[in-house]
């Protein structure tokens, strides 16, 4: 059976599969409401690790006393400076738990007739200057994948702020300026609020209408509406769309009727990304019943499948055997994966096994031990349409694991790219030779090794980003003198 992923501009479409991860942790940073936090396609985990994270909380508590006071400017202003109008006055109008929660962290944005000025939106100058400054803060709860500099974007409101200590606003004229930038953003958001996602206020890089819809509907929608508007293209749909829930359901069903159920994974015809993206994608529970996972692994594979056991922190054994060519253009990988799920079926009484391979070599061992019960885990890019006529003819299930989405595997990525790279550095300080002095040419380089792949604008952010929090910092060289009183080179990599 072959399952579509469902099209954001299918009409019948209900989305199920599209993330909303990035979309979420926006809406929680601009401020949304605690019952529009709780719908349904939001993920109620997502939302209690944002909560739990200080530096997203107080832009949010900035974000939205922001809003209040756009929303209520009228009602706000009276309050604050009806005849006799004390400070408590301006705070009864907010949160105090928000301005309690952002006193303790030392920010205050009450200003009673500061500097001359009776005006609210000298309150609003020093919010949208305290978001400035704390906004870099939650750049880590934006995806390594997503450039964080048009998301960053969202959240300031332009020439509006009051500059470090107030020095945009020192001078009656200074505050003319900056009162009139905030007086226009007002109007244009409260004149068009229902075009706004969720009626929350972002400094969106276009005026928005309704024929947009909810611009943080999903990911897919958010982060292709977010590039277009900053004249860039989003080609990454992979991280944002995840298999369909017929995919997740078929394999937990295969694995809940199995009486004994292990994997067994070609290394040479599986992406490990798309495997570890597959298993990080499942409900752990409903695949707890798998025995065993066995990586079968030559020289000539990614070296990624070195951290697949590390990484996915799984509670089913994880055996990496590494297959040792007798010729060297000769991979026995087919042959003892072949014998290995013989092994199982007939002496360990596994009925049911796992095939993650694109390879048809494996339709002979299918069709001798026919007994066996099969689930195949393949991939769209790497399976040709013969074999998959075969699957279903046999009534195998199969599903496509470069479909399961890809944003959890950022930091699998991350770490391949780094143990790469420690083991340029230990070749280094053995031997004394580096190659790559340029620092593109070694992101490239090690990229490559890795076995990293993708649309080219996509990859280009991932390296600029690895680039900019792994080797920036570069490389120190210095000498340790041993033993027998030589003073070897050692080079180490220097972290921020």
């Amino acid at each position: 059976m072959i399952y579509q992923t469902v099209q954001l501009n299918d009409p019948g479409g209900k989305y199920d599969n599209y993330r909303t991860d990035t979309a979420l942790t926006v809406c929680y940073l601009a401020g949304l409401s605690d019952d529009k936090l709780a719908l349904e396609h939001f993920s109620k985990e997502k939302v209690a690790e944002l909560r739990a994270n200080e530096k997203a909380t107080i832009i949010r508590y900035l974000c939205s006393i922001r809003m209040q006071i756009l929303r209520n400017y009228k009602q706000i202003s009276e309050a604050k400076f009806k005849p006799g109008a004390e400070t408590d006055n301006f705070e009864k109008c907010f949160d105090k738990e928000q301005i309690k929660f952002l006193r303790e962290r030392g920010i205050e944005f009450v200003h009673i007739n500061m500097r001359g000025t009776s005006s609210v939106f000298m309150n609003l100058a020093f919010i949208n200057q305290y978001i400035l400054d704390n906004i870099d803060k939650v750049k880590p709860l934006i995806p390594d994948w997503v450039k964080f500099e048009y998301v960053r974007s969202l959240f300031l409101m332009p020439k509006g702020n009051a500059g470090p200590g107030g020095s945009l606003v020192a001078t009656h004229q200074k505050q003319i300026n900056v009162f009139n930038n905030i007086r226009n953003e007002m109007i244009a958001y409260t004149s068009n609020k229902n075009s706004y996602p969720y009626q929350l206020y972002v400094n969106w890089p276009y005026t928005l209408s309704e024929k947009d819809g909810n611009v943080l509907f999903n990911d897919e929608k958010f982060l292709k509406m977010l590039y277009g508007a900053n004249k860039d293209i989003f080609k990454a749909r992979e991280y944002v769309i995840d298999a369909p829930a017929e995919y997740k359901e078929s394999f937990y069903d295969f694995v809940e009727k199995a009486g004994s159920v292990a994997i067994f994974v070609d290394c040479e015809n599986v992406n490990p990304y798309s495997f570890v993206g597959m298993l990080k994608g499942l409900d752990t529970k409903n695949i707890s019943k798998i025995s065993e996972i066995t990586l079968f692994d030559d020289e000539h594979t990614s070296l990624a499948w070195d951290y697949v056991e590390s990484y996915l922190d799984l509670d089913i054994p994880i055996t990496h055997k590494e297959i040792t060519r007798v010729l060297d253009n000769k991979s026995l990988i087919d042959t003892v994966m072949t014998a290995g799920v013989c092994k199982a079926y007939y002496e360990d009484r596994v009925d049911s096994v796992v095939l993650a391979s694109s390879d048809s070599d494996f339709w002979g061992l299918i069709t001798t031990v026919s007994l066996a019960k099969y689930y195949i885990l393949n991939e769209r890019s790497r399976t040709s349409q013969t074999i998959i006529d075969r699957y279903d003819e046999k009534g195998i299930e199969h599903c496509f694991m470069d479909d399961f989405a890809q944003d959890k595997v950022q930091l699998f990525k991350t770490q391949v790219l780094l143990g790469t790279l420690r083991k340029r550095i230990t070749a280094f300080n053995e031997t004394g030779v580096w190659q790559d002095m340029d620092v593109d040419r070694l992101a490239d380089s090690l990229f490559h090794e890795a076995y990293i792949w993708g649309a080219d604008t996509q990859i280009e952010q991932e390296k600029k980003t690895f680039i900019n929090t792994y080797l920036k910092g570069g490389f120190t060289i210095k000498y340790v003198e041993d033993a027998d009183g030589n003073r070897p080179f050692r080079m180490e990599l220097n972290r921020k």
